[in-house]
C-alpha cells in the first residue's frame, strides 16, 4: 500500500534541499573567488614596499642619456627613404650574437654601432639594389600592455616617441576609470614612475624612466570583492533556480 506524504511535509524537505543546496554553490563561489587569478591591487603591497629603495636608483639610472647602440634580443627598424618598396624595410630581430639578417645582404653585426653607422653600412653594401641608397635605421623596444586597455598585448616601438603615441598603439584605455592608477612593472618589481604624467606632458619613453620589456597596467575597474559577486551572481542564481526546478517536479511526479 502506496504511504501517503503530507504535502507541508514534502514542501519543507523540499526548502531544505534548495536551501542546502545553495550553501552549497556559495561555498563552492566563495573557493573560485578566492583562487581567481589576475592583476589586483594586491601588487601595491609587500614586494612593492621592499624593493623601494633600489628602485629610486634604478628609475634614475635609466634617466640617463639616451643610448643609441642596439641590444642583442631587440629589433632594428630600417628604412629606405625613397623607396616604400624595397626588401630592406621592416623591423629584423638581432640575435642573442649580436646578427642581424638583412634581406638580400645577409647577416650583418650589428652592436658596435650607432643607427648612422648601421644605415651608412647598409647603403654601401645594398647600393646595386636600391633606386635611392638614403637609409634610416633606429632601435625598438618591447613594451606590454597589459588591463583595461582597448587593445593590450606586446608591442615594438621606438623608445624616442611619446608615451601617449606608444599607448595609442593599444588603441588607449576602455574607459577612464583608474586611468590615475597606471603603473610600470619591470620583472616583479613595481616602478615609482609617474605614468598619467608622463603621458600628459608628451613625454618620451625613455625620458620617461621606462626600458625594453617593461610592462604598462592599467588596474580593470571594479575588481574585487563585489566585482567578482556581481560577475557570478547570475550563474549562482540560474543554477539555484534549475535545482527548485527539478526539486518541484520531484514532488508533482512523487503525488501522482
Amino acid at each position: 500500500m502506496k504511504k501517503n506524504h503530507h504535502p507541508l511535509s514534502q514542501s519543507s524537505e523540499a526548502c531544505k534541499s534548495i536551501s542546502l543546496s545553495s550553501l552549497l554553490l556559495l561555498l563552492v563561489w566563495f573557493g573560485l573567488v578566492g583562487a581567481r587569478p589576475g592583476y589586483s591591487e594586491s601588487l601595491q603591497g609587500s614586494q612593492a614596499d621592499q624593493s623601494t629603495a633600489s628602485l629610486n636608483s634604478t628609475v634614475q639610472d635609466s634617466k640617463s642619456p639616451k643610448n643609441e647602440h642596439f641590444v642583442a634580443g631587440e629589433l632594428v627598424f630600417v628604412h629606405v627613404t625613397a623607396d616604400s618598396n624595397s626588401l630592406l624595410n621592416g623591423a629584423f630581430f638581432i640575435d642573442k650574437e649580436g646578427f642581424v639578417e638583412i634581406p638580400i645582404l645577409g647577416k650583418l653585426y650589428i652592436l658596435n654601432h650607432t643607427p648612422e653607422s648601421f644605415a651608412r653600412i647598409i647603403s654601401e653594401k645594398g647600393a646595386a639594389y636600391m633606386k635611392d641608397t638614403h637609409v634610416t635605421t633606429r632601435p625598438v623596444i618591447r613594451m606590454t600592455y597589459l588591463g583595461n586597455w582597448k587593445k593590450p598585448g606586446m608591442y615594438y616601438t621606438n623608445p624616442d616617441i611619446a608615451l601617449w603615441d606608444a599607448l595609442y598603439r593599444s588603441q588607449g584605455p576602455i574607459n577612464e576609470k583608474n586611468i590615475k592608477k597606471m603603473y610600470v612593472l619591470r620583472g616583479n618589481d613595481r616602478l615609482t614612475i609617474d605614468v598619467l604624467d608622463a603621458y600628459s606632458k608628451g613625454t618620451s619613453i625613455v625620458d620617461a624612466g621606462m626600458q625594453s620589456g617593461d610592462i604598462i597596467i592599467l588596474p580593470t575597474p571594479g575588481q574585487g570583492f563585489w566585482y567578482y559577486f556581481r560577475d557570478s551572481f547570475t550563474l549562482i542564481a540560474t543554477i539555484a533556480t534549475s535545482i527548485g526546478t527539478v526539486v518541484n517536479t520531484y514532488l508533482l511526479i512523487d503525488r501522482m
